[in-house]
Parts: C-alpha cells; structure tokens; sequence
C-alpha cells in the first residue's frame, strides 16, 4: 500500500525549483562528516545572518556543497573552514 505525502512532495518540489535557480558561483566543496559538519552548518547559519543573505546546502559527488548568494559570505565561510582545519574547494 503507497502512502501520499502531499507535503512533503510540496517541500521536495520547492527546494528542487530553488537550488535549480540558485546560482552555484559561490559555493564551496567542503570535506567533512558528522560533528564537524554540523558544526560547519552552524557557522553557515550564523555567517549567512550576519551578512544578511541566504544559503543552502547541498550534497555534490565528494563531499557537501554549502552555497551562499554573497561572495563575502562564502570567503567568510572559507576561512572558518581553514580555521577548523577542514579541507574546502570551489564548487
């Protein structure tokens, strides 16, 4: 027996047409797992406020692509990320 979901179908749908329209010039591949991931999503949070734009999350082929709408957002991410020692890339 197959259960509907209808919201989260809505959800899955509105966060397929948002990243599909997002820009990825300002996304970082970052090399990490479990605590120091959530860590890491937290310092996007906190980082993606104080610069007053928005960001998402992804997964990409190596790693997990955090993107902001701002290049001083993700240059302030980059170097959090060197800071705890974890490895980053442009994505």
């Amino acid at each position: 027996m197959a259960m509907s979901f209808p919201f989260l179908k809505a959800m899955n749908s509105a966060f397929q047409l948002r990243t599909k329209h997002m820009p990825k010039k300002n996304c970082l591949i970052v090399h990490a797992a479990g605590r120091q991931l959530d860590l890491l999503r937290g310092e996007a949070s906190r980082i993606a406020k104080a610069n007053k734009v928005d960001w998402w999350i992804d997964r990409a082929d190596v790693g997990t692509l955090f993107c902001f709408e701002d290049a001083n957002a993700t240059d302030a991410f980059a170097r959090t990320c060197d800071d705890f020692g974890v490895r980053c890339q442009d994505g």
